[in-house]
């Protein structure tokens, strides 16, 4: 099952953005994923309603400010689709404190687009669930001022060397003015076999820290780098490691959560290719 977006220019269909997720037989609240009124009314609100969801998803998703949410969200009734979530905004809380003890918090790091009508709006959204890369889409019904329904799917972002065209998932016209803020936040470098948290200090200061089997380890160093910004939230990344008698480069793509990186070892003048994901660590 899924959400399917097209643009379309003088009468046909010229773009296609999608995302998808496996349907289940029995889900938390006993509705189906896709069941619930259709009818779209309250045209003249879609304005506003679009700038509610918004809200919602800056202040709340993105901003953290879990106190704000019965501004948006009705505290009377809460209709869920979600798989793994009961009714009611009881329900929704425990669901996303049990995912940050489990220590897979849900994290929306960015907002796309939201696009509505009447009393229905979708917001299209980034982040990171379970761990992986992934994109949110999240259709909400609104009735008086506030969400009453809410429909969902998350589907994980492939590694780009996996994409079947150079499109993104995302890429929506007019929507590049975003810039990813990395100083004073760390972020997950994953490779195969390793991964390393990132620590970015400044423009000029970062620290490297392995994590094995999920944890960090005592194996960790502060490094000077220079940092240069290649393309839309893509960076070029160099720092030398004197000890180690090496020359690191990572390109550094936050915009489609990638890094590539070269290795050059002075000694026997060995280099070493990585490519892996890249994501906000927390």
């Amino acid at each position: 099952m899924g959400f399917d977006v097209f643009r379309f220019e003088n009468g046909v269909i010229v773009e296609h953005w999608d995302n998808l997720q496996s349907a289940v037989e029995k889900t938390a609240s006993g509705r189906s994923q896709t069941d619930g009124p259709f009818k779209v009314v309250d045209l003249n609100k879609t304005d506003s309603n679009k700038q509610l969801v918004k809200d919602l998803v800056d202040n709340v998703f993105l901003g953290g400010q879990f106190s704000k949410i019965t501004d948006y969200i009705s505290t009377s009734r809460y209709d869920q689709h979600n798989p793994m979530v009961a009714d009611g905004l009881n329900a929704l809380g425990q669901a996303v404190e049990g995912m940050a003890k489990a220590g897979t918090p849900m994290v929306y790091t960015r907002n796309h687009l939201i696009l509505g009508e009447g009393n229905f709006v979708l917001a299209i959204s980034e982040g990171v669930f379970l761990g992986k890369h992934s994109s949110f889409y999240d259709l909400f019904r609104i009735e008086s001022g506030k969400v009453v329904e809410h429909w969902d799917t998350i589907e994980e972002i492939p590694l780009r060397s996996e994409w079947k065209n150079t499109n993104g998932k995302f890429g929506f016209p007019g929507n590049h003015s975003f810039k990813v803020e990395v100083i004073g936040k760390s972020y997950l470098a994953g490779f195969p076999g390793h991964q390393y948290k990132l620590n970015f200090h400044s423009e000029t200061s970062m620290t490297w820290t392995e994590l094995k089997d999920g944890e960090l380890t005592s194996n960790t160093m502060t490094v000077d780098i220079e940092r240069i910004e290649v393309g839309p939230n893509v960076y070029l990344v160099t720092w030398g490691e004197p000890k180690l008698g090496a020359t690191v480069v990572h390109l550094q793509d936050y915009e489609h959560g990638q890094v590539w990186t070269n290795i050059v070892m002075t000694e026997g003048n060995q280099l070493l290719k990585l490519t892996g994901k890249l994501l906000p660590y927390f």
